[in-house]
């Protein structure tokens, strides 16, 4: 059973029983409600529980068979020092000691314990369990039922400080579980749980005819027995939908969400203390120290009482201390000493008990245990949605909740609502030194257990586990997941302090792009272009891409020397058992000798091989910054960690140990990587020359040696000469630098006819340059995918198969006089052995072939073998004329045809690295995509089914833009650290210049090296709005001028006194005058003295101290001050200027222009602004508030600082996405057996995949919930919709913690419940159903924009939930919207299928006319595309012969009325009225014409008095129609 995670709200529960006897009245308060809230526990288990999984715990023997090994869960009890028995739920045996606290911490009576052992009863000798070992390994001493022992333990100073930083969580969030259940009751639910779950298993397994018919008919009779009254509630909580649908960020998370996340006011958790606070009397003396005192404390109650509270190793006592006189002895006549302080508390202070009492039952109150999406709909609207969302911060944050004013029942305007959210922010922020105090000793996520973590000895430890059998391969995969996740958040924290200065560098005697630092054994340094280190290429910009290119290289590689070491242990495995197999039966037979020989073969050694280092790129504030595990001894000097590969400095001869090289040259064979002579000094150092920071590179290396004779030595080198291999003081060799695996583009390398080699292909200059597109400029850090290679080597290998195969498939046709029948893997295992071994041999041959040369079309120095090098370059050329020509219109053809759907920036790079294909590659996709739609235009189409939807134009120009925009911040950020402190105008003037309406305007060369590097502001340009606030330094300069022309040449003393910088005139005399007075009064110069004595020593030592005292305060007080503070700091650039730099940099990158993108004065940059404002955010890390912006109107600056809340760190980290691969093999065959029909065995699969996930990376994470929206799915098919829904339902939740609530899986979990919620009919779940349409449509729009190929199907689901409940107008509008966004979709098909339902349901309401206007173009439609022959035509074909005769009755009828109605108008009238909405005809048709309407869906009286207003609106469209005709013939 899968464990539900706990919540941040639930970890900080507390105890109500089992404390002192003080604590007594709130226990029985609490237990009146103990029933009601254990029942909202049932039935939160019963909603999210997770599906009873098989055990996955399995092994194979020699045979192959698998063998289950025993339970991995086990039952314990733990007693608590009161005498209390909780009975947890069951733990996994992989599970360490510290998830056995974590579980603890869940139940009130025991959350506030934090200083114990945990020991297993009756143990001999005493077992205490370790919190950072396996419980498997108490293997036969804790067992199914033990029960443990909580024995407190005594308190240190850490321990103390723990416990009193627990309980102030208490505080915030007190428990919100009910107290645990008795033995029985517990038992009793078991039954029930196990009975659920055996129901479920049948239900899947069942395949009788009867059991299936038996059911289907209870089914029906649960249906039939809703009642009007459930009818009438489900109505009336259908939401209320606008159509078309407005996008609105202020109601995006109410529509998304629910509408609990509506903005609220704030729960605040009824106080229990004022204020709980380490005193000022701590830290304790010396000779306390030696009687034990630990901490003091401070407790301030609501009713103004002071605790002072001292701590010792035995627990806390109240002391005799006060705010004026320190006394720590205890208090008397009570001192209310007690282990914890909760109970202290309690028995203290009178009104703590019942003020606990009441903050406990207030959460656990408004906490919705029985709904988790409503739970955490509310966090959202309270504000915490940083909380509610740890795991994916979102970049749209909830605004604050403005209450509604008494006095005035108006809507306020936009400044007093921007006042009111200004206020109500403030008012969020309050007063709390403890968080100050935290803020002071905040650790970055250093661990506070001691001695600094060895990131990198935890993270080579994982690698090297054996990994031999699945269970072995489940425990590592889950150590490595661990280590890597817990590096990935120390590097984010450290990052952050980096950025904000916290830390001290290595180097501080180098420039500041130089530095490097080392926290929390992490290594920084930043993604520039830096002095002293080896490269081919220097330059900031090829060093910004490099980082995440290896970040993505050494993910790959692992990868590939994961499979390879563990292939390499499980066949030593087996030959090793396999030998021993063979003694033994070579002895006779099994005996005990033979036993032992088996048992004595030893494993095999592990082989040397490479290590990767744990490595994360982060983001933050304009900077980019590389965070490293660290090499042993590499720091330290140690002359053990030696170079073994490559180079580390310019101008030093190239190392290839034969070792290292070994290694790498058996990696090379999965790599492709080429083995060649390479130039022992490929790269000089440059001397006299500068870096991008202005910085001078030295000529020499360390051992000088350059040019002559020895530059021309070439060695056996493979890969780029850029990485490096470095042997450890651990003996590892570790490889670096892994910047590049694959050779440059060699189509964005200009082409050369003059000089072949180093030419590029030319494919950019043969095609048609678009208008302001630059030159191809030479770029160094452009590199092929990895993908790329292998695609290319795939389709050349199954290219030779087909070979093969088809001349020996000819051959035996020869032979034979026939051809011999069945498919290709039959023939194929009929091959002989000659040809089979032909086969192996050419493969083999071909793929040493396509091996790559990386250094190929590099600068390099000193090549001997130019014949070599010209193949290198014409096999990448080969491979380059393969991506243009091949792949890249097949991207586009994919997509043409719906194989490919990128919904948005983060689907569309997806899909592209996966087909093999870079980001820069954008520009030509969108531009072939234009060139289609142009044919298709000029051809009208055609009898041609698909086309080039137009929204993979929009979507590619904005994932552009966005690139664009986050490359403009960075270079404007990256030089300016007065920037970097106060991002927010910087931020705020690139949104507004691509989401305003601004005209882009070239930026002058003055104003981009401004820009750049931060120069000072030109004084004869007047700032605009964008650059107002860029004035940092000239207060400074004015203040420095007015001083100076106030008091020219001023004494020291009077500038002492009266130098405040502006104020000057009299006031600043006066200030002066006091000043000096009161100099002249202080101990150094007594009044007394200048008195009494005469003398002239005296009075020459008085001048003498009254001039020292005058210089001293002009030391001090003589720089000038100014009455305001300087404005924040902005950029010097406009906001045309800012769009003409991201305009230059889409065509300089992406070599791409069109006048759609960002269009001069013409608003926003395309029809869906929102997803261009969503991409930037993410690409920035950047965080808005959620408020309705004006994004479609002719509004210049659209943002305000005020919109901005936060800037979070962008990180990518070397985890990958499943470190565990047999889990998702039973992902795949799940699916394709659910596919199949096979809900049975396809359910197991899923189930055991579920559990593998959740033991390797933990219950809240993106596979996990992959895998229960799978077996939701599983279970809904089989007939269980109700189990199926709940899965589906925590999947959804899921997918909001960690992938977002607006991500692709989000929103295909949102089609999903709104498909499966229209099958549930008991209980009327059609309301929901519509929620999730809706929801679902709304992303859509948002991300994907108005003309998603998506949006149609949704539409129409939409409008078939809305027609089972009854509602047709809302479904006609969904039909049209539909039909609308049909138009525009890439398959045709799809557009006559939205219009003959658009015609159906027009039938249904007697729109006769209407409906067959819309069926002759569906019949038009499907005859063009189908063909005449087709069903889909020819049932057209009789729908519009039905339609034709059904609107000649209906033209009768109205002409019979209409001769009526001369006789009795009124009458007539009022009878058209009740008698022109369809009525029990409309129903008929309804019924037999329309196939998306569920014959199951409530009666429902629908309203149909919109028709009327439909035909009068089409009406007046003919007849305006003729009137126009009539008056051309008049003309």
């Amino acid at each position: 059973m899968v464990m539900k995670a706990p919540s941040a709200d639930a970890s900080a529960a507390s105890s109500e029983v089992g404390a002192e006897a003080t604590m007594g009245e709130a226990a029985a308060a609490a237990a009146a409600a103990a029933a009601a809230a254990a029942a909202a526990a049932a039935a939160a288990s019963e909603s999210t529980g997770v599906i009873e999984a098989p055990a996955v715990g399995k092994e194979e023997d020699n045979e192959g068979e698998a063998v289950a090994e025993p339970a991995a869960e086990i039952s314990l009890e733990v007693e608590l020092p009161t005498g209390v028995v909780l009975h947890l739920p069951p733990v996994h045996k992989g599970e360490v000691g510290l998830g056995l606290r974590q579980v603890l911490g869940e139940y009130p009576e025991a959350c506030f314990y934090t200083s114990y052992a945990l020991v297993v009863k009756d143990s001999e000798p005493r077992v205490e369990i370790n919190d950072f070992v396996d419980l498997s390994e108490y293997e036969g001493v804790l067992v199914d039922g033990s029960r443990l022992l909580m024995v407190l333990e005594d308190y240190d100073v850490r321990r103390a400080r723990a416990h009193v930083r627990r309980l102030k969580e208490l505080f915030m969030y007190p428990p919100v579980l009910p107290p645990t259940q008795t033995k029985q009751q517990q038992e009793k639910q078991q039954q029930q749980d196990e009975a659920s779950a055996a129901a479920a298993t049948a239900t899947i397994t069942s395949a009788e005819p009867a059991a299936e018919a038996e059911a289907e008919a209870n089914k029906a009779e649960e249906d039939a027995a809703l009642t009007q009254e459930q009818i009438k509630a489900m109505l009336e909580r259908v939401p209320s939908i606008n159509l078309p649908i407005q996008i609105s960020l202020d109601k995006l998370y109410p529509t998304v969400i629910g509408p609990a996340a509506e903005p609220t006011a704030e729960f605040i958790v009824p106080p229990c203390l004022s204020s709980l606070t380490y005193s000022g009397w701590n830290p304790p003396p010396a000779s306390r120290r030696l009687q034990g005192d630990l901490l003091y404390l401070e407790a301030k109650t609501l009713d103004g009482q002071t605790l002072y509270i001292t701590a010792t190793p035995a627990g806390f006592y109240v002391n005799n201390t006060t705010s004026s006189s320190f006394d720590p002895s205890p208090a008397s006549p009570s001192s209310h000493f007690s282990h914890e302080l909760l109970p202290l508390l309690g028995s203290a202070v009178p009104s703590f008990p019942k003020l606990w009492q009441a903050a406990v039952l207030a959460t656990r109150y408004h906490t919705q245990l029985h709904d988790p999406i409503k739970s955490l709909a509310t966090s959202i609207g309270e504000g915490k949605i940083d909380s509610a969302l740890a795991l994916k911060i979102p970049w749209l944050v909830p605004p604050p909740f403005i209450p509604p004013s008494s006095s005035s029942s108006y809507s306020l305007s936009a400044a007093a609502t921007a006042a009111a959210e200004e206020h109500a922010l403030m008012t969020r922020h309050v007063f709390d030194d403890g968080r100050a105090a935290d803020d002071l000793a905040q650790s970055f996520g250093m661990d506070d257990r001691g001695a600094l973590r060895d990131w990198n000895e935890d993270y080579q430890g994982a690698r090297e586990m054996p990994a031999t059998t699945v269970g072995e391969r489940v425990v590592r995969a889950k150590i490595l997941s661990k280590v890597l996740g817990d590096f990935g958040e120390a590097a984010v924290a450290g990052a952050k302090a980096v950025v904000g200065g916290f830390v001290t560098p290595i180097n501080p005697d180098e420039a500041r792009r130089n530095h490097v630092y080392v926290f929390n054994n992490i290594f920084f340094s930043y993604a520039l272009d830096t002095q002293n280190t080896f490269k081919v290429v220097g330059g900031d910009g090829p060093a910004f891409k490099n980082a995440t290119h290896e970040v993505r290289n050494i993910v790959s590689l692992n990868k590939l020397l994961s499979d390879a070491a563990d292939n390499a242990a499980v066949t030593a495995a087996a030959a090793a058992a396999s030998e021993a197999a063979a003694a033994t039966l070579a002895e006779g037979g099994v005996t005990v000798a033979g036993i032992d020989a088996a048992a004595s073969v030893p494993k095999p050694q592990q082989q040397q091989q490479l290590y990767t280092l744990a490595t994360s790129v982060i983001d933050y504030l304009g900077v980019r910054l590389v965070a490293q595990s660290v090499i042993p001894g590499i720091l330290s000097g140690d002359q053990q960690s030696r170079l073994m590969y490559g180079s580390v400095e310019p101008g030093v001869k190239l190392q290839a140990k034969e070792e290292m090289h070994a290694l790498l040259k058996q990696a090379s064979n999965s790599l492709f990587l080429a083995e060649r002579d390479v130039p022992v000094l490929p790269v000089r150092a440059s001397k006299g020359k500068k870096n991008e920071g202005g910085e001078k590179v030295e000529g020499e290396g360390k051992d000088g040696k350059e040019g002559g004779e020895e530059g021309q030595e070439t060695i056996k080198f493979v890969g780029p000469v850029e990485w490096k291999g470095i042997k450890g003081a651990d003996a590892r060799c570790y490889l670096l630098d892994l910047v590049r695996l694959t050779p440059r583009d060699p189509n964005w390398i200009k082409e050369n006819w003059e000089q072949p080699q180093g030419s590029g292909t030319g494919v950019w200059e043969r095609t048609k340059p678009m208008e302001g597109v630059p030159a191809l400029e030479d770029d160094f850090s452009v590199v092929l995918r990895p993908e790329l290679l292998r695609l290319f080597v795939r389709s050349k290998v199954m290219g030779l198969r087909e070979k093969i195969v088809g001349a020996f498939k000819a051959k035996q046709k020869k032979e034979k006089g026939e051809e011999k029948e069945g498919d290709e893997e039959e023939e194929e295992l009929t091959l002989d052995k000659a040809t089979k071994e032909k086969l192996k041999e050419e493969e083999e041959e071909l793929l040493e072939r396509m091996k790559i040369n990386p250094n190929a079309f590099l600068p390099l120095e000193g090549i001997t073998d130019l014949d070599q090098l010209a193949k290198d370059e014409e096999q990448i050329r080969v491979l380059g004329r393969y991506l243009w020509h091949d792949l890249l219109p097949a991207f586009v053809e994919d997509v043409k045809t719906g194989g490919l759907n990128p919904i948005d920036g983060e689907t569309l790079t997806a899909n592209l690295h996966q087909s093999g294909i870079n980001i820069r590659y954008l520009g030509r996709l969108a531009q072939l995509a234009q060139e289609g739609g142009k044919e298709e235009r000029k051809g009208s189409g055609g009898g041609k089914r698909f086309r080039v939807p137009e929204y993979f134009v929009q979507l590619c120009e904005t994932e552009m833009i966005a690139r664009a925009v986050k490359h403009l911040v960075f270079d404007l950020l990256k030089n300016r650290p007065d920037l970097r402190m106060a991002p927010a105008a910087t931020l705020v003037a690139c949104l507004n210049a691509v989401l305003g309406t601004v005209e882009a305007k070239e930026p002058s060369e003055a104003a981009r090296v401004v820009g750049a590097s931060g120069g000072k502001k030109k004084k004869k340009k007047k700032a605009p709005s964008a650059s107002a606030n860029a004035s940092s330094l000239v207060p400074l300069e004015n203040a420095e001028a007015a001083a100076a022309t106030a008091a020219p040449a001023p004494a020291p003393a009077a500038a002492a006194a009266g130098g405040t910088g502006g104020s000057g005139g009299k006031k600043g005399k006066g200030k002066k005058n006091k000043a000096s007075k009161e100099m002249n009064g202080t101990p150094s110069s007594p009044p007394s003295l200048s008195a009494t004595t005469s003398s002239p020593a005296a009075a020459a030592a008085a001048a003498a101290a009254a001039a020292e005292a005058a210089a001293t305060a002009a030391a001090f007080f003589s720089a000038p001050t100014e009455k305001s503070p300087p404005s924040t700091p902005g950029i010097e650039l406009s906001l045309e200027e800012l769009r003409g730099r991201v305009i230059a940099d889409i065509r300089q990158r992406y070599r791409y222009s069109s006048s759609t993108l960002l269009k001069a004065g013409g608003g926003t940059p395309s029809k869906n602004p929102y997803a261009l404002l969503r991409r930037v955010c993410q690409k920035l890390g950047l965080r808005i508030y959620a408020r309705a912006y004006d994004l479609s109107s002719n509004k210049r600056e659209p943002f305000s600082v005020r919109d901005i809340a936060e800037v979070s760190p962008v990180a990518k980290h070397c985890l990958p996405s499943s470190v565990l691969d047999e889990a998702k093999d039973l992902v795949h065959s799940a699916t394709v057996l659910m596919q199949t029909g096979n809900v049975a065995p396809a359910f197991q699969y899923v189930s055991e995949a579920t559990e593998l996930f959740t033991q390797t990376l933990g219950p809240i994470h993106t596979e996990v919930a992959h895998c229960l929206e799978l077996s939701g799915t599983i279970l809904c098919q089989a007939g269980d919709p109700e189990a199926g829904i709940g899965q589906i339902e925590k999947a959804l939740v899921i997918y909001w913690q960690t992938a977002g609530f607006d991500s692709f899986e989000a929103i295909n979990a949102h089609h999903v419940l709104g498909l499966f919620l229209q099958q549930v009919q008991k209980g009327a779940k059609y309301d929901q159903a519509v929620f999730h349409f809706h929801a679902c449509i709304y992303l859509l729009e948002m991300i994907a924009g108005p003309y998603s190929p998506e949006l149609p199907p949704q539409y129409l689901k939409l409008s078939s939930a809305y027609q089972e409940l009854g509602h047709v107008k809302e479904a006609y509008q969904c039909l049209v919207l539909a039909f609308d966004k049909a138009q525009h979709h890439p398959d045709r098909v799809t557009e006559a299928q939205m219009v003959h339902q658009l015609a159906v349901l027009e039938a249904s309401c007697t729109l006769y006319k209407e409906a067959l206007t819309h069926e002759k173009r569906a019949y038009v439609i499907f005859r063009d595309i189908l063909g005449e022959e087709h069903p889909r035509v020819a049932e057209a074909s009789r729908f519009m012969t039905e339609l034709t005769q059904k609107a000649v009755e209906r033209a009768t009828t109205k002409q019979a009325q209409a001769l009526a109605a001369n006789a009795a108008l009124a009458a007539a009238v009022a009878a058209e009225g009740k008698g022109g909405v369809g009525g029990a005809g409309g129903k008929k048709n309804n019924s037999s014409g329309n196939s998306s309407v569920s014959t199951g869906a409530p009666v429902v009286a629908p309203d149909n008095s919109w028709v009327t207003d439909v035909e009068a609106t089409e009406q007046a469209r003919v007849g305006g129609g003729g009137k126009k005709k009539k008056g051309g013939k008049k003309r």
